[in-house]
């Protein structure tokens, strides 16, 4: 629901392994675990770093980023806390795509 309050006009992507939010091009996956979620942000790492800051982040590797087409981050989301610092970076990757 906080993605949709960004733009209502976000597509929620679902596939086989993992839901894509979009609206022109995809800027997040969300794979989702028994007891976490992964959600790929398509954004550098390095502005990943300076927004979120209480969760755990993964630089992919260079072949997993251009599977995603871009520069993009893994961020492991085990519980609801801090959720508006992710919620912050998907809004920065949905402002970057729409560019």
């Amino acid at each position: 629901n906080a993605i949709l309050k960004i733009d209502p006009s976000i597509k929620v992507n679902p596939q086989k392994y993992y839901i894509s939010l979009r609206k022109n091009r995809n800027f997040a996956f969300i794979k989702i675990k028994k007891k976490k979620m992964h959600v790929v942000i398509m954004l550098p790492y390095e502005t990943g770093t300076n927004l979120i800051k209480k969760h755990e982040l993964e630089q992919l590797p260079a072949g997993v980023q251009n599977f995603y087409n871009g520069p993009c981050f893994n961020v492991t989301l085990e519980n609801e806390d801090n959720l508006d610092e992710v919620l912050k970076a998907l809004e920065e990757a949905y402002k970057q795509q729409s560019r």
